[in-house]
């Protein structure tokens, strides 16, 4: 079968309708309503040097796969850190930039990057991969972020190495109550738990699902000011793309919200999707101790209890999300650099550091402050 690729460079271009029936359970990051809010809200054009370039690939009667792919001059809002490879690279005086991304950008969450309904999708990608460097003939390198590990073999066969990382979960062992989970603990944190709880006497949290408009922008506000305090990659995102958002995955959204006296002192926004909550978006107008353990760990923890809800991703690094009671679980990247001199020392490295992940999961695990380890998340 013969496949032929289209590469578009602008979402406004792309028929949505087509890309959102690619994209396998309707996954909130790879659908064109997020995506394209990105772009029409300026967080991913030129600017930004995010340049969105997604790729539908058709056999001559239907699109069969899409990419959602990216140029990108940078290493910024990607969560894949290689700064050690920028630096090696540089000391050779070689470029490893610009790179084809693929994956959501600023979106730390494993999930879906080969959008297809087949089995196989060796072709169609083969198909995509070759009209991307057609495309882009200048770039250094390849990077695709946070796959489903089942999608390696497929970037494997690309001439793509996989890199493994590793993030924080938590995994319902079937609760029956927030209580329930809490006597999963050893006695010493489990009493600092309580502890940190009881500090947080007068205010509210409570759990809204389908946040309305205003509350929606209160967090928000919330959240900016706190990146404001704290100058994170995420201040590529903007008030357009919360605005659009807020309102078209309205469904999906799930806040955590603190008050005290009636007034709103913090807030999270999570994404609800099948059997998964996702914490993106943090952000407290006045500063309390251990309000954000209860707003982003506790509080939305026995949210998934009651909703029986399967898993939490709340988001890349804190070693904080151990101490209570989120596993270590592997992640992925999968690479691939035009220098052939850079991709195989690379790929070398990238074999040498799962090792080394892999020994500081177990090493974690046997740490674990909950009584027994958990099995895998993948």
């Amino acid at each position: 079968m013969q496949y032929s690729a289209t590469i578009h460079e602008s979402w406004s271009t792309v028929d949505v309708d087509t890309w959102d029936a690619l994209v396998p359970d309707r996954n909130p990051f790879m659908s064109s309503a997020w995506l394209s809010a990105l772009e029409r809200a300026g967080c991913t054009d030129e600017r930004t040097q995010w340049l969105p370039r997604p790729v539908l690939v058709s056999d001559g009667t239907a699109n069969r796969l899409a990419l959602p792919a990216y140029l990108v001059s940078h290493d910024d809002g990607q969560f894949i850190y290689q700064g050690h490879w920028d630096d090696a690279a540089q000391k050779a005086n070689l470029s490893i930039h610009p790179k084809i991304f693929v994956g959501s950008p600023f979106t730390p969450v494993q999930g879906p990057r080969i959008l297809t309904s087949a089995s196989d999708p060796s072709d169609s990608l083969a198909a995509a991969f070759h009209a991307l460097h057609l495309h882009a003939p200048a770039a250094q390198a390849w990077l695709v972020s946070f796959p489903e590990p089942s999608e390696l073999p497929a970037w494997q066969s690309q001439g793509l190495f996989q890199r493994m990382q590793y993030q924080y979960c938590w995994q319902n062992q079937d609760y029956a109550s927030f209580g329930d989970f809490l006597s999963d603990f050893r006695s010493k944190r489990r009493k600092e738990i309580l502890r940190e709880r009881r500090t947080l006497d007068g205010i509210t949290v409570e759990v809204i699902e389908h946040p309305t408009k205003e509350l929606f922008s209160l967090i928000a506000d919330a959240y900016f000011a706190t990146i404001e305090r704290h100058d994170s990659t995420q201040a590529f995102l903007n008030r357009p793309f919360f605005e659009e958002i807020g309102a078209s995955l309205r469904r999906q959204w799930v806040a955590v919200v603190a008050s005290r006296g009636g007034r709103v002192i913090a807030g999270a926004l999570c994404l609800r999707h099948e059997n998964s909550l996702y914490g993106r978006f943090w952000g407290q107008l006045e500063p309390v101790e251990n309000l954000h353990f209860e707003v982003c760990y506790h509080r939305a923890i026995e949210y998934c209890i009651a909703q029986g809800i399967r898993r939490y991703e709340p988001g890349h690094g804190g070693e904080h999300k151990y101490l209570r009671g989120f596993d270590p679980v592997p992640t992925y990247s999968a690479h691939a650099f035009a220098h052939p001199g850079v991709h195989r020392a690379f790929s070398h490295a990238a074999k040498r550091e799962t090792d080394w992940f892999l020994n500081r999961i177990e090493e974690l695990r046997r740490g674990s402050p909950l009584k027994s380890t958990r099995a895998d998340a993948n």
